[in-house]
């Protein structure tokens, strides 16, 4: 792997991370009818194709998920960021804690 896809790789799990705690807080339960996930990935750019599969394969996931009544009743649903680098994934995963806190 080199040097620069290393740090892109990082810098994409991170932000899951900071997406996924943020949907996820600690603490007592929200009472919300969705489970819903921040999926920040490369849409465009030169890691477009990845980006859309591994999209393609989240949505049959949820879907398969979904159809066998959600987790706990709810169903997942997703927030989707287009990263095609490190900086535009932050301000993505920004984008979608922001949105998630106002809604």
């Amino acid at each position: 792997m080199t040097d620069r896809s290393s740090t892109f790789s990082r810098a994409s799990l991170l932000t899951a991370v900071a997406v996924a705690l943020s949907v996820f807080p600690a603490g007592p339960s929200h009472a919300e009818d969705n489970i819903k996930i921040g999926v920040v990935l490369p849409f465009t750019g030169p890691w477009a194709k990845n980006g859309n599969e591994s999209y393609v394969a989240m949505e049959i996931a949820r879907d398969m998920i979904n159809a066998q009544g959600g987790i706990n009743g709810k169903k997942i649903a997703f927030f989707r960021g287009d990263a095609p680098d490190p900086s535009a994934g932050k301000s993505e995963a920004e984008r979608i804690i922001t949105r998630r806190a106002s809604s």
